[in-house]
């Protein structure tokens, strides 16, 4: 199976590039805002900012950059192992590479993870899936809680991690309902009575069972529950770099406003269709404001936007720099399978049946599943 398209459409490529270049533009406006004339004075203090609170930015931008890595890392356990230093050089470089168009990042992640790694192109999907999954049991219910009650206060604080909870409760539920091999019995059975028997035998084959894989990653207790922690663990850091921020320029933000400025900012970054330079910074700029009170003075806001882009963008820049050196890309081109995986061993109970990384590669004479 190929990583990559054979050939992009060319209407493919001109929406990709019209999408970038519709980001430059948001960061454009982001910009001007930033640069009105009520806002020098705020501009003017970012030079008087204290090394403390710039190496905090810096802190709390590669703690996240950190955490996103380790929440990959967590999930994909119990299947398929990754040594710490690898996924954190692999999430540092694909991170960078999401700030531009055709989907670079996640193409990498996939390519790297599977040539590399040797984790089937199957799993990767499930993988990727599944941490959406997980994304959306955490953000959903903080986006609707936070727009319900704008306040921090004992309300929201109780239905907040409640509904975190309830979410990630069914999430869990659900996984074990369709793992391990009476999981995959019921998904047979199931998907019999949904083609009226034609056919079940898709779920005995190998891609297949790669590909719903996904469940088992969300019905470990422990990769589940970790994954979850690093998830709130993320946004509380992206929500203290905003509040930050704001203090560099002589502001306060309380802290229901960072948190939904964090989820808007993350959220729009992984949903970028074109890269997610200036899109996060344009669009968190222009999403405050909607939920600001009546009169209250948000002009301010764009300028924190920036530097907590400007923050990230460095951090981010610097250690792709690292990731790529530590990841040898040269290595990587010449060989098809690399002794950095650390598969679970054979004699580990596993929730799925999964063939190892050895079995699961294709030898002479075998067709390429992956």
């Amino acid at each position: 199976m190929s990583l990559l398209p054979n050939r992009r459409g060319p209407l493919s490529i001109i929406l990709q590039l019209a999408g970038f270049a519709a980001g430059l533009a948001m960061l454009a406006w982001c910009v001007r805002e930033a640069l009105r004339p009520e806002n020098r004075d705020k501009l003017e203090r970012l030079g008087d900012a204290s090394p403390t609170q710039l190496a905090g930015l810096i802190a709390l931008s590669l703690a996240s950059l950190a955490v996103n890595a380790l929440s990959f890392r967590s999930l994909l356990s119990p299947v398929h192992r990754l040594k710490v230093p690898d996924i954190l050089a692999i999430n540092s470089l694909c991170t960078w590479l999401n700030y531009l168009p055709f989907k670079l990042g996640a193409i990498t992640r996939v390519l790297i993870h599977n040539r590399r790694d040797a984790v089937p192109v199957f799993t990767i999907g499930a993988w990727f899936v599944a941490l959406a999954l997980v994304m959306l049991s955490v953000c959903g219910p903080l986006i609707a809680v936070s727009l319900l009650r704008p306040t921090v206060d004992t309300i929201w604080i109780t239905l907040s991690p409640l509904g975190v909870l309830v979410a990630a409760a069914a999430l869990h539920l659900l996984a074990r309902f369709a793992s391990g091999d009476a999981g995959r019995s019921r998904a047979t059975r199931l998907f019999s009575m949904l083609t009226l028997g034609l056919s079940a035998r898709p779920f005995a084959q190998t891609p297949v069972r790669h590909a719903i894989a996904g469940a088992d990653m969300l019905a470990s207790p422990h990769a589940f529950s970790a994954t979850l922690a690093w998830r709130v663990i993320d946004l509380s850091l992206q929500a203290a770099r905003f509040m930050l921020a704001a203090s560099v320029i002589g502001h306060s933000l309380s802290a229901d406003r960072a948190l939904l400025a964090a989820l808007a900012f993350f959220l729009i970054g992984v949903f970028s269709p074109a890269g997610m330079l200036g899109t996060r910074e344009g669009g968190t700029a222009w999403l405050l404001p909607l939920v600001a009170s009546s009169g209250e003075d948000t002009s301010w806001f764009a300028a924190a936007v920036l530097i907590v882009g400007a923050s990230e963008l460095i951090t981010n820049t610097a250690c792709a720099a690292l990731g790529l050196i530590y990841l040898r890309p040269d290595r990587l081109l010449r060989s098809q399978r690399s002794p950095h995986a650390s598969p679970l061993p054979e004699n580990q109970p596993s929730s799925t049946p999964l063939p190892s990384p050895d079995e699961a590669r294709p030898g002479p004479d075998q067709s390429d599943h992956r």
